[in-house]
């Protein structure tokens, strides 16, 4: 549901996703739990640039499990394309 608040283009939620993004920029995956992270990373990849994608991209490579694997292309795949 909070996704697609971002989605829809609710500045809150955006603003909120892309706040957690830099707590697990600063502290680490685990500092944000598990069940949100992919509405986490989906709403940064929506909204962010092109640092964000690369952050994303490598926790993908440094991945411990295929589950936080899946959980990063699932919101990679919400990336826009400039216009």
């Amino acid at each position: 549901m909070l996704l697609l608040y971002g989605l829809y283009g609710d500045e809150q939620t955006v603003a909120k996703g892309l706040e957690l993004c830099a707590v697990m920029v600063k502290h680490g995956v685990r500092a944000v739990p598990a069940d949100i992270r992919t509405t986490v990373y989906a709403l940064t990849a929506y909204a962010g640039g092109a640092p964000e994608l690369e952050f994303l991209q490598r926790l993908y490579r440094e991945a411990a499990t295929q589950e936080e694997q899946h959980r990063l292309i699932r919101g990679m795949a919400m990336v826009q394309t400039p216009k």
